[in-house]
């Protein structure tokens, strides 16, 4: 099944390698205030499905971590962007976060 083939370490590392080298720094880039409107939207989107589906805050991806502390980072600044459907992300990835008690809560 699709779950089997993504909880198999063989299968997933090459995309988690492109995601902590390649697709993550660039989305970052992109969830600031100076970047477009639309850029803002999708990138606080594309975070927002890896923090939903637990990646930044599970063991078994050890080298996207790092990234929910950026991530938490980057819904604080977002927090203040005047558009409707970015705050609706940034209150989706709050929500989130301290629901699944994320560790980075704990500093």
């Amino acid at each position: 099944t699709l779950k089997q083939f993504w909880e198999a370490p063989e299968h997933t590392q090459p995309f988690v390698s492109w995601c902590t080298d390649r697709l993550l720094p660039r989305v970052f880039e992109y969830a600031q205030p100076s970047a477009p409107l639309h850029a803002r939207q999708n990138a606080i989107e594309c975070l927002n499905h890896f923090a939903l589906n637990y990646v930044f805050n599970d063991s078994k991806y050890a080298t996207l971590q790092p990234f929910g502390q950026k991530y938490m980072e980057v819904l604080g600044i977002l927090a203040t962007d005047a558009d409707v459907s970015v705050l609706r992300d940034v209150c989706k990835g709050f929500c989130c976060v301290i629901e699944n008690n994320w560790s980075c809560l704990d500093v």
